[in-house]
């Protein structure tokens, strides 16, 4: 339950916003940590082009993967609140306010992604942040909620399909909150199909496919990036735990790309550490690897290949590095 009288209350537009760390409910908290590691912790990742040899033959359900971020929506005694995994708290803005129409006084808790909507182009994760800020001149009209689990309380529980159902027939008038579309495939190559219609032809971010077995997979396009090496940390037992990387500008300056740590074989550790050592420089810049070590910078010889799913601009103290 939301007790409101206990929250830290900030302006939101005409709505308001709590800080991280507010929910006044343990067992509502613990309920969102508990299905932000056991459901959506268990997403993974595939290729398109891996997608007939990855997944066995059955029945799916493929949805449309909205680029905005996780946050979870409580309807209880006719007032509805939208709810960050780390705890921020969201009220009387028009996502909300059309929700407590459409839901009435039903109790219900609902898992989606929280987004805002896209100018002029599909939305992205940086359209949320942007629409977010400016406290008094937020965006708030902006906002909008795509549900794509129902975890309760009105509701027991059953396989995802009839969830899927009924988070249809709920959020059906919705415009502002509403339904991520679901739709049954029979086959990896309807999987293919759908893929190449929501992806490639109306440019959404990717697809999640939910098989019969509860698998949970994530589908979007690669980028594959040639970088230079300029930085490393090793593991105490020995090989590379993580690469700096970056790309050469036309007037020789390195622009700083980002951090890997996964994707490499023991025995790729072991080689790239032996190859990368002797290339070790001083140098007055610093940077911190995930674990908080000091990157050892590198002589910019070694060029790898990496892939990702998309590239987000991030500004570092002046962008740049010298070696």
């Amino acid at each position: 339950m939301i007790t409101q009288d206990k929250i830290n209350w900030k302006q939101l537009g005409t709505g308001r916003i709590s800080p991280p760390g507010s929910i006044p409910d343990k067992r509502l908290s613990e309920r969102i940590v508990a299905y932000k590691n056991q459901v959506a912790g268990r997403y993974r990742s595939v290729a398109p082009q891996d997608i007939i040899k990855t997944m066995a033959p059955g029945e799916y359900i493929v949805s449309p993967k909205i680029d905005g971020e996780t946050w979870f929506l409580l309807a209880e005694n006719g007032g509805v609140w939208l709810i960050s995994p780390s705890g921020k708290i969201i009220t009387d803005v028009p996502v909300t306010d059309e929700a407590a129409k459409i839901l009435k006084k039903r109790h219900l808790f609902l898992a989606g992604e929280l987004y805002a909507n896209g100018q002029p182009s599909r939305p992205r994760v940086h359209d949320l942040h942007a629409a977010l800020g400016g406290v008094a001149k937020a965006q708030i009209k902006r906002l909008h909620f795509a549900a794509f689990d129902l975890l309760g309380d009105e509701y027991k529980p059953s396989p995802f399909s009839e969830r899927a159902r009924q988070l249809i027939e709920l959020l059906a008038n919705g415009k502002l909150c509403h339904s991520i579309p679901f739709e049954k495939i029979s086959d990896t190559q309807g999987i293919l199909e759908a893929y190449q219609r929501l992806v490639t032809n109306q440019g959404h971010e990717g697809i999640v496919v939910r098989s019969t077995d509860r698998q949970i997979l994530k589908i979007k396009p690669e980028v594959t990036i040639d970088a230079v090496v300029v930085g490393m940390t090793c593991r105490t037992n020995g090989g590379v735990a993580e690469l700096l990387l970056a790309l050469q500008r036309p007037d020789g300056i390195f622009q700083l790309l980002g951090r890997v740590n996964t994707g490499f074989s023991e025995a790729e550790r072991f080689e790239l550490a032996r190859r990368l050592q002797p290339l070790a420089v001083q140098s007055s810049y610093l940077a911190a690897a995930r674990s908080g070590a000091l990157f050892q910078f590198l002589r910019p010889e070694v060029v790898i290949e990496v892939k990702c799913n998309r590239a987000v601009a991030q500004s570092t103290c002046d962008g740049v590095m010298r070696i």
